[in-house]
């Protein structure tokens, strides 16, 4: 698994310049977000939305990081645990935390991601363009949710995506908040 987690942080070099320890909570942070974003590259690439279509998770560059990002998901489920500290409930048990707020995680970013395209003029932001024959368009929200939908539909859990769009969008990238009065702690499963 060292291996895997190496391969993904060489194809983004500048974003980990170390091996994370992910018994500690920041380093296990910044590695899931770089989980998610192998699975939403190309819905962040305006060239996914040029036509042709110029860009896939059949290529090796796409298709590489994105495998390897779920073999360390799996990984990451078969030898940690999320635990609150102190104990209080937030709806998980310790078997199913950190599997439920990975998939929440990612589900959410891709929420907030499509939310933003939809609200970019409320933002006051430019949107991303893509390229059509001789012309430049701008990338619509509904190309955004078409992208997501199809890039995670083999993600395991995305029968959740419904469930999720129903919900007003996170106002962030964040990782889910724990209860008050309680932090996060990654444990080894013995």
């Amino acid at each position: 698994m060292f291996d895997a987690i190496c391969a993904l942080i060489n194809f983004i070099p500048d974003s980990i310049s170390h091996v994370p320890n992910v018994l500690m909570f920041e380093d296990f942070l910044n590695l899931a977000m770089l989980l998610n974003y192998a699975e939403l590259v190309l819905v962040v690439t305006p060239a996914r939305y040029s036509s042709p279509c110029l860009v896939s998770f059949q290529q090796t560059v796409y298709q590489l990081p994105r495998q390897r990002s779920r073999e360390i998901r799996c990984w990451l489920l078969e030898n940690f645990r999320l635990t609150l500290d102190p104990p209080v409930q937030d709806g998980y048990n310790d078997d199913e935390r950190f599997d439920a707020l990975l998939l929440k995680s990612l589900l959410g970013q891709a929420h907030t991601l499509w939310a933003s395209v939809k609200r970019r003029q409320e933002l006051g932001v430019v949107g991303a363009k893509s390229s059509v024959g001789y012309r430049e368009k701008q990338i619509t929200p509904s190309q955004v949710l078409s992208a997501i939908s199809q890039d995670l539909s083999d993600f395991p859990g995305f029968s959740m995506w419904k469930d999720e769009l129903l919900k007003p969008a996170p106002t962030s990238y964040s990782w889910p908040a724990p209860p008050d009065a309680s932090r996060y702690l990654i444990r080894r499963k013995v």
